[in-house]
């Protein structure tokens, strides 16, 4: 059977939590595939994709920034496959209801713990028949008019950390870590990359626009924020530009956490060097659940190629030094830049694996979003004018003549199966569904 997963690239996070759900299909005995879409994919683009994974279920995950294009894709596949079933899962499936008759056709909706939820579904299928499960909505078959929107909110929607400093095209955190753990706060005290500490050459892309000066958030407004969540927060991630520690901004951001919420665990996004050691002796190894860092280079030889890459053999050194003082590592990793093979990938894989880190999340680099962003961030005067604007000459002209369409899924898909077998790994980053210590 196969499970088809539609990921849909958002300016923000790449589909946390899907690894989770793959690898219990695969458990089960399922083939799960992903197919990767972005904003510059047509229609009959992705019905030929969805055609060629010949699945037996499609899966959605749905955001408050996704909503509509999942909405718009979910009945252009009904018009093509009536009887397909659907799966839809994600934060804004908690907090949502479905109108009675919303969509034609067999589905699911998990509205439960998305794991335990999807779990119980797998062992009670097939849908035909199925009864009451626990967090599970079974949708209706009754056809709706093409103009009805598939989900309202039901309610106030969850309480929201504004991530990324934008109000349109940078959305919000909704909950999630970057590693799809539920119950975190993501924050950021600053909305610009410091001076002298440049961005990485991926992942700018889908955070915020580079600028030469930091534009500090007031952090009281933010620790209020944060206290008004009350008993919702089981986990604050600390995402600052650069990397979880920005100077005397991130020190005191620090000592107000330990300080004013000495029972609430974080993690820190973190540069490997040269302030390293620092970091590592500062931060409370007891309350601080992970460090995240970033990989980018494949190797020395790829070090280089394009502007603020970073060292790959300085990162693995971070993450030796790390582990070695009783740290769990997490990592962030960007694929298919330019000039990258797929070998370059494959190595990256091996990269995770020869150094123990317990979590990983891939960000895909494709040239035609990267040049959508950049026209849709000067359309919506989100960029800061001049010379310190964004690099235009890191993300408009790409080129990846080196990895076909082909090749690239193919390897993409080897970076899901990574992810989803170190999701299912035990480690001390996962938390009990009602919060409190990490086992």
């Amino acid at each position: 059977m196969n499970l088809t997963f539609v990921h849909v690239v958002d300016q923000v996070q790449y589909e946390p939590g899907t690894a989770q759900l793959a690898a219990l299909a695969r458990r089960a005995g399922w083939n799960p595939v992903s197919l990767p879409v972005d904003y510059g994919t047509s229609k009959e683009a992705f019905l030929q994709m969805l055609l060629d994974a010949d699945p037996h279920v499609v899966a959605f995950r749905l955001t408050g920034e996704t909503m509509e294009v999942v909405d718009y894709m979910a009945r252009e596949v009904r018009a093509l496959r009536p009887s397909l079933p659907f799966l839809f899962y994600g934060p804004y499936c908690r907090t949502v209801t479905v109108e009675a008759g919303a969509l034609p056709g067999p589905g699911v909706l998990l509205t439960g713990e998305p794991e335990t939820a999807f779990a119980a579904l797998l062992a009670a299928w097939p849908l035909e028949g199925m009864g009451p499960l626990p967090g599970v909505q079974i949708l209706g078959d009754a056809a709706s008019p093409a103009e009805a929107d598939l989900f309202h909110p039901d309610g106030a929607p969850a309480p929201e950390l504004a991530v990324f400093g934008g109000p349109r095209l940078l959305r919000k955190g909704r909950g999630t870590s970057f590693f799809g753990e539920l119950g975190t706060a993501p924050v950021e005290t600053t909305l610009g990359s410091p001076l002298g500490l440049p961005p990485h050459a991926g992942l700018a892309a889908f955070n915020h626009p580079v600028e030469s000066r930091p534009r500090l958030r007031p952090l009281r407004p933010l620790l209020d924020e944060l206290a008004a969540l009350g008993s919702a927060l089981r986990h604050i991630e600390v995402r600052d530009r650069p990397f979880g520690w920005d100077g005397e901004q991130g020190e005191r951001f620090l000592d107000h956490l330990e300080r004013e919420f000495p029972a609430t665990e974080f993690s820190l996004r973190v540069v490997p060097e040269p302030d390293l050691p620092a970091i590592l002796d500062r931060v409370d190894r007891s309350r601080c659940r992970r460090l995240v860092f970033e990989l980018d280079a494949a190797d020395r030889l790829a070090f280089g190629r394009l502007p603020e890459m970073r060292d790959p053999e300085a990162l693995g050194r971070a993450l030796d030094e790390a582990s070695r003082r009783g740290f769990v590592t997490g990592l962030l990793v960007t694929v298919g830049l330019p000039h990258e093979t797929p070998e370059d990938i494959r190595m990256k894989l091996r990269f995770i694996r020869d150094h123990g880190v317990s979590r990983a999340r891939f960000f895909p680099f494709e040239p035609r979003y990267g040049s959508q962003l950049f026209a849709l961030c000067t359309e919506e005067d989100l960029l800061p004018k001049g010379e310190e604007g964004w690099n235009r000459e890191v993300y408009a002209p790409l080129d990846q003549a080196c990895m076909d369409i082909e090749e690239w899924h193919k390897v993409w898909q080897e970076c899901m199966n990574l992810s989803a077998e170190l999701q299912v790994q035990a480690a001390p980053t996962r938390v009990e569904s009602h919060g409190g210590r990490p086992r």
